[in-house]
This record gives structure tokens, C-alpha cells and sequence, in this order.
């Protein structure tokens, strides 16, 4: 996640003199390689160039539908950038062993990484498994291998929170229900011509789509059986070929285009087909490594020599400290009750009693050991000096030394005082002063019982805003206008007016009242309340905390800044990005 990082405006405008007044070019795919300058450098060799800048940015999200990046933007991405690398820097000299729990976690993870390098490298790389032996496997088991009728799909889906709630929002509220539909069907049939013309199903649903789960996968859904999705689901998905997509269709969430990636009939899918062969040979390859795996422990068991805290084991365990040591491994590595613990309720559930007896603990004990035997073997084979290991490794103790670090910026229990949540409160009233706390539809009628007409019709399920336009007075061009009154408050409206939609429950329609324009029925859409000191004091509280928060941050990298000398020697003014998909799109 891309931090923000602000930089004194002194550094800024040096920044801005030492990147000169001359034309610069806008930095594209096309020539980046002549942006040969660093954006900035600092102590300790730290330098970041342009291209450098210029390739992160090309693979982040920033700019997703691609063109000219804004300079507001490239200099928030660049602040990210070196303020992670700082905050980096500051971590590498935080000393773990000051720092139980995160120590704790921390050789809990190392020890995890290691163990799966070596189990990967004395059994899973070890095991050999041929073609030969795949296809006869396959062909002794292949009721492993059984599958329902399914196709692997990628959609477009278009729903009317997706149009009413876009750019053209006020086109589309503005519509009647018939109206809006036909418009729905309309941009539909707009993105299948589209399709029909050769755009690529994934462009079309990675930037048209209204699914929030699979547009950012270019609408890909996977693999789906029969009776998953709403009729016609299950007609259209699976009567469309492989490599087609299917014509628009509703059902009662939305419009929908699929297209057909693959299809699998029920039964056991054939041999030839490379996942088929893969997952054989996976299957094949796990037992034959559990049975290499189950020969090198009891090896490593014959070896292993476990010194064991009796005073442990007849007692509570969550009533012990967690560094109390629990047991040692071959007289070098000692683990703690922590351990324990985390095996302690399971043990508990599996026999059924209310504290472990010292046989099971014992039987813990040897599990733990376990883990600390294969670790042994590990570091005695080697593997924590091969430099990708060694790499992997030390990035765990660096996160681990890093959310130490940012969690130390500031106080966790700082609360702000009463007296400034008091004067946030009288700065910021409008915040919770809501001035027209109702959004309301109305029609005027002139006698009630017409009016009572139109309410049924309503509650029947008439679109407020089509009788509106039928039976609004005036002319009809602004009947719609004039019944859509939008945000109103007590100063706007007749008082009788205001008290009755006041009392109106939100998506109800209200009895006819009497005002001077005659009568009326009030849809009342929304309904804010203002909040007074009380009511808003948890909001401010928290919003005070974070900008507290923020502000220690803000100090932190501004002294990172200033420790490590980072200096701005040029500066890029300008950058176009090709859209995301197209910029990330493997070659």
C-alpha cells in the first residue's frame, strides 16, 4: 500500500530550482531509457532514477484508464516510494530481542520458511515421478479425478446502481422506469457490438462492467456448475462454444454477456488435457513424498534428544509465562510455553478435559520438538546461506522490524482532550449541522381524494416520478423538475409541509396535507439528522486520533528526511501511461 509522505515545501522548492526551466518531453514507453537523472539520492548510496519511478509507477494502479499522470500524483508516488525505502532503513536497526511477541512471531515464521525449504529440498525434489507412471496412476484412480458438468467463463455484468450511481448519474436518475431499462438493455447491446466488432472480451469487461468481484480480473469468473447462478444461467452458459460470448441477457440483477473459456462435460476428464495431467501428477507426487517424508523423520526421530521442563508439566499452562522455557532440542534450541499454548486448547477438545495431563504435554512437547529437529537439519544442510533463502529470510525479520518501528511513531492510547473534541465541534458545524435533512418527491393535487388516488398508485408500485409527470399540474416539460424537490429544510417549505414529511418514514409516501398550494403527497427519499456535541464526540475523538497519528508520521520521515541528507536533483514533469491492462500485460 503506497504511503503518504509529505516534504517540507524548502525542500520542494529546491527541488523544483534544481530541476531547471527547460522543456521536458512527457516520460512514455518510448523513451524512457533518455531520462538519465536521479529524482533523488541520499545517504548510505541511496539513489532512485527516473526510470526507476517511471517503471513503479507503470506497475501500479495509478492512471488505470491510462494518459497523462498528474504532477500532484508522480510527486505523492515519489514521497511513497522514498518513504518506504527510509522507513526501511530505520527498521534494519531495531534490535528484535527487546520484543517478545514480535521476536516470537518472528522466529515462528522463520522457522516456518525454513522447514518448507527443506522439506521441498531432502523430499518433494527428491521424489521422481514419469510420464509412464502418471498415465498408469491415472488410469488405476481415476475416480479421483470426477467432475460435474462445468464451464470456465468470463463475464460482463451491468446492474442499475452501476448507471445510476456513474458519471452520467443524472441522466439516468432522471429516467422513468421503462425509460431506464430500455437504456439498461441499450448500453448492453452497445458493449455486445463492441465484442461483435473485435474488442477483446477482457478490455470491454475490465472497463465497462459493473461486477466489483471480477473486473479487476477483465471479468473472469472460473469454473462453474449447473444451478450456481439465476436462470437463464445455465441455457445461455452452456449452450455457448468455447472462444464465444453469449448474447446480452437479463435476469433480475442485471444485464449480463458471458463468454466461454472452456468446458468440461461430467465424468473423469481426459488424461490429455495438461491441468488433468498436472493435478495426476501432483496427486501422484504428494504420496509418493509422504512416504520419502515418513522415512526421513523417523531418521531425524532416531537422532533427536528432547530435555523436557518437568515442573511444567503438571500444572495450568495459561497460567505460566510465556518465556518460561518448555523444552530443548539436542541441547541447542530452547522453546518456550508459548508454544504450548498454542496447542494447549486443541489438546483440550481432542480428549475432552479441562487442563492437559502431563502425558499429553509430553506428547505436545514431542511435536514441538518435531519442528526444531527439522529446523536443525535444515540450518546443517546449509540452507539459510543460499542467497534466495538467506533473501527470503531476512525480508521476514525486516516486516517484522518494521511494524515494530511504525507502530512506536506515536502513543496508541493518546486520546484527545475534552477541550479540543469542544472547539473541533464549534469549527466544524457543518459537519454535523444537517441544514435540509430531508430529500423529498412531491406531487400537488387539488382535492385529497385524487391525491389519496395517486398515493395507491404509488404503494401499488407506479414509479412516483411517472405519475408525477402524468398528473403533475403545468406544463409537462418540468413537471418531473418541479415534483423532484431534492434536499429541503424547515425554511423552505410550508410548515405543515415539513412536519408531515418530517414524520414520513424513508421509501414511504405520505397521507395528503393540506398547504396553500393544495394538496400534497410527499415521497421522502432520505432523511439526515444533525447530531449535537454528545452524539458526534466518539466521530471526533477517532478523527482527532488519526490526525494525531498522521502528524507524528509527518514528524518521523520529515527527521528520516533530514538523517539521511535526501536531496532532489531532477525532477519528471510530465508522464503518460498506456491503460493498466495494456502497461502490465505480460510479453
Amino acid at each position: 500500500m503506497l504511503r503518504t509522505f509529505l516534504i517540507p515545501c524548502s525542500v520542494l522548492l529546491v527541488c523544483c530550482l534544481l530541476a531547471g526551466c527547460g522543456s521536458q518531453p512527457p516520460m512514455t514507453d518510448e523513451n524512457e531509457s533518455t531520462f538519465k537523472f536521479n529524482v533523488a539520492e541520499g545517504d548510505s548510496g541511496y539513489t532512485l532514477s527516473a526510470q526507476q519511478l517511471y517503471d513503479a509507477l507503470k506497475t501500479s494502479d495509478v492512471q488505470a484508464a491510462g494518459g497523462y499522470v498528474p504532477d500532484t500524483v508522480i510527486q505523492s508516488f515519489l514521497d511513497s516510494m522514498i518513504s518506504d525505502t527510509l522507513l526501511g532503513f530505520e527498521a534494519n536497526t531495531i534490535d528484535l530481542r527487546h520484543y517478545y511477541e514480535d521476536n516470537w512471531t518472528y522466529r515462528l515464521r522463520y522457522t516456518d520458511a525454513l522447514l518448507q525449504e527443506y522439506l521441498v529440498y531432502r523430499v518433494y525434489d527428491r521424489v521422481k515421478v514419469d510420464s509412464s507412471e502418471v498415465l498408469d496412476f491415472y488410469q488405476k484412480r481415476a475416480d479421483l479425478f470426477h467432475v460435474p458438468e462445468q464451464v470456465e467463463l468470463s463475464h460482463i455484468l451491468i446492474v442499475p446502481s452501476g448507471l445510476k450511481n456513474g458519471r452520467d448519474s443524472l441522466y439516468y436518475r432522471k429516467l422513468s422506469k421503462d425509460e431506464f431499462e430500455q437504456e439498461m438493455r441499450d448500453y448492453a447491446f452497445n458493449l455486445y457490438e463492441m465484442l461483435c466488432l473485435g474488442e477483446p472480451f477482457a478490455n470491454v469487461a475490465y472497463r465497462y462492467s459493473h461486477d466489483d468481484a471480477t473486473r479487476d480480473k477483465s471479468g473472469y469468473q472460473g469454473w462453474t456448475v449447473r444451478n450456481t447462478y439465476l436462470a437463464p444461467f445455465d441455457s445461455v452458459a452452456f449452450s455457448t462454444k468455447p472462444g464465444e460470448f453469449s448474447k446480452p441477457y437479463r435476469d433480475k440483477d442485471g444485464w449480463h454477456i458471458l463468454y466461454i473459456n472452456d468446458y468440461l462435460p461430467e465424468g473423469e476428464p481426459p488424461i490429455s488435457r495438461p491441468e488433468v495431467y498436472q493435478s495426476a501428477l501432483a496427486t501422484l507426487r504428494t504420496i509418493k513424498s509422504n512416504d520419502t517424508g515418513r522415512v526421513l523423520m523417523d531418521s531425524l526421530h532416531a537422532q533427536t534428544k528432547l530435555e523436557a521442563n518437568d515442573k511444567i508439566l503438571d500444572t495450568n499452562i495459561y497460567k505460566v509465562d510465556d518465556s518460561v522455557w518448555a523444552g530443548i532440542v539436542n541441547q541447542k534450541d530452547t522453546f518456550d510455553c508459548k508454544y504450548l499454548k498454542n496447542l494447549e486448547e486443541g489438546y483440550r477438545q481432542k480428549y475432552k478435559v479441562k487442563n492437559t495431563t502431563p502425558d499429553m504435554k509430553r506428547q505436545m512437547l514431542n511435536t514441538l520438538a518435531e519442528r526444531f529437529m527439522l529446523l536443525q537439519a535444515a540450518e546443517a544442510a546449509g540452507l539459510d546461506t543460499i542467497p534466495r533463502i538467506k533473501q527470503e529470510l531476512a525480508g521476514i525479520r525486516h516486516t517484522t522490524a518494521r511494524s515494530i518501528m511504525e507502530r512506536n511513531l506515536y502513543d496508541a492510547a493518546w486520546v484527545p482532550t475534552t477541550a479540543a473534541v469542544d472547539k473541533y465541534y464549534a469549527e466544524h458545524q457543518s459537519q454535523f449541522i444537517v441544514a435540509k435533512p430531508l430529500t423529498v418527491q412531491q406531487i400537488v393535487c387539488s382535492d385529497s381524494l385524487f391525491a389519496e388516488f395517486l398515493r395507491d398508485q404509488a404503494d401499488a408500485g407506479v414509479d412516483f416520478l411517472d405519475l408525477a409527470q402524468k398528473y403533475y399540474p403545468g406544463e409537462s416539460s418540468v413537471r418531473v423538475q418541479l415534483a423532484d424537490m431534492g434536499a429541503i429544510g424547515p425554511n423552505d417549505v410550508d410548515s405543515a409541509f415539513y412536519l408531515t414529511a418530517l414524520g414520513t418514514p424513508v421509501g414511504d409516501i405520505s397521507r395528503p396535507v393540506k398547504t396553500k398550494y393544495g394538496y400534497q403527497i410527499i415521497k421522502v427519499l432520505k432523511h439526515e439528522d444533525s447530531r449535537g456535541l454528545e452524539q458526534a464526540r466518539g466521530e471526533i475523538q477517532t478523527t482527532l486520533a488519526n490526525m494525531h497519528r498522521q502528524e507524528k508520521a509527518r514528524q518521523f520521515r520529515e527527521s528520516l528526511i533530514q538523517k539521511y541528507h535526501i536531496r532532489f536533483p531532477g525532477k519528471i514533469k510530465s508522464v503518460h501511461l498506456k491503460p493498466y491492462l495494456d502497461r502490465t500485460k505480460k510479453k
